[in-house]
């Protein structure tokens, strides 16, 4: 059998690991040099450098034939052709094309002192810019903004956030409490908007973001990032991403597509990238290439470290639910300054959608349960805490099934 992986990031190697283990015969196609480094460790880089913190190159997976400096030109008929003509033949195709980084549009973009964090190159420039800096400012998506914006805490330094957007999700009432309550503990304001203008005569010395005037030495701006487009016949989804199913098929027979550049079309009331999925990902649609029958789980699963504190959200968080037009509430608590846990539950059923906890870094034994398809909120008042794992049994069993599902 033979399987054609485009793409040798994270997916499209563990793609290509798990087609070669499973016997295929397998190639790995890229149009760089080599395999990708993990775009998600560049915030170390900051005060690193490249001299200290070098971000870590993944090897080739063994048994598999690598084609790098290989640009693919179309998909069709089992075939991929490359620029210059040559062909490669496959019974199986996956996608791990990876996604790009929107543009940053603003006037004043091009001073000195503003950063558009958009390679790692940019992210070591950053930590240098910020040396003589007594004010930054960051600016962009917010779980890379709460990123580089602890980074940039310390030294006596003025730190201003302003969130545009959310990747995939935005935390829910209780967590970005608790996230936020940790970023102004560091010296980190954070707060909703966007950077609309940079401001000073040669270089950098304040901007314009929600009509307020903030003095800024730096500004780094973290862009949102976007799948990148893939040639061939597979459909598209909303978020712009290849639309798979749990399987990571596509609507194409024989294409697959894993990472960022896919979107997952089911078992989520809201269309989800696999941007962070991209390990997982790469496996099921490795595995899958080879005419096994493996499912990626019904509750996506969106992780994030930053201040000593991980935020994980199972399932569809309350913003994801309500732009999807759901009937959702939240039940939940605050156990401490760093430990909270929150359920999404639909409002009409009692079903429970997602979960979202906060606990700090080092804390052991914190497991965040799955979430299975038919659990309500009566049903945990019955049947224990959602498999339990501690954080206060679950927000103490989500409040022991929101009395009973209000006792109905």
């Amino acid at each position: 059998m033979r399987v054609v992986v485009i793409g040798a990031g994270k997916a499209g190697t563990e793609a290509a690991r798990e087609a070669s283990r499973a016997g295929a015969e397998v190639t790995l196609v890229d149009s760089l040099r080599g395999p990708l480094s993990d775009w998600q460790s560049w915030p170390d880089l900051i005060h690193d450098g490249f001299s200290a913190g070098r971000v870590p190159s993944p090897r080739s997976p063994a048994g598999v034939t690598c084609a790098f400096e290989t640009r693919v030109t179309s998909l069709a008929g089992g075939a991929v052709t490359t620029v210059g003509g040559r062909k490669l033949v496959a019974d199986s195709l996956v996608l791990a094309t990876g996604s790009g980084f929107e543009g940053a549009y603003f006037e004043g973009r091009s001073k000195p002192g503003v950063t558009i964090l958009d390679s790692p190159e940019k992210y070591s420039a950053l930590g240098r810019d910020m040396a003589s800096a007594d004010a930054v400012v960051v600016s962009g998506e917010g779980g890379r903004g709460l990123q580089v914006a602890e980074k940039a805490a310390g030294r006596g330094r003025r730190v201003a956030l302003f969130i545009s957007s959310w990747q995939h999700a935005a935390p829910g009432p209780l967590a970005s409490r608790v996230l936020f309550d940790a970023a102004e503990q560091r010296g980190v304001s954070v707060r909703a908007g966007r950077v609309s203008r940079a401001l000073g005569a040669v270089k950098l010395e304040a901007v314009l973001a929600q009509g307020e005037v903030v003095p800024a030495g730096a500004l780094a701006v973290a862009p949102r990032r976007t799948p990148r487009p893939v040639p061939g016949p597979a459909g598209v989804g909303k978020r712009g991403g290849v639309k798979v199913g749990l399987d990571l098929r596509t609507s194409t027979p024989g294409i697959l597509a894993a990472g960022g550049c896919a979107e997952l079309s089911e078992g989520s009331p809201s269309s989800a990238s696999l941007e962070d999925e991209q390990e997982p990902s790469g496996r099921t649609a490795g595995a899958n290439a080879t005419g096994s029958k493996v499912a990626m789980p019904h509750a996506r699963r969106v992780s994030c470290s930053v201040f000593g504190l991980v935020w994980t959200c199972v399932g569809t968080g309350i913003a994801a639910a309500r732009a999807a037009g759901l009937e959702v509430d939240s039940v939940g608590e605050r156990r401490d300054e760093v430990t909270s846990c929150a359920l999404v539950y639909d409002r009409a059923t009692g079903r429970v959608l997602g979960l979202e906890a906060v606990h700090e870094q080092r804390s052991c034994g914190v497991a965040i349960p799955g979430i299975a398809a038919p659990t309500t909120l009566r049903s945990l008042a019955y049947d224990g805490s959602l498999g339990s794992s501690d954080i206060s049994m679950v927000s103490e069993t989500a409040r022991l099934g929101l009395q009973a599902w209000s006792r109905s």
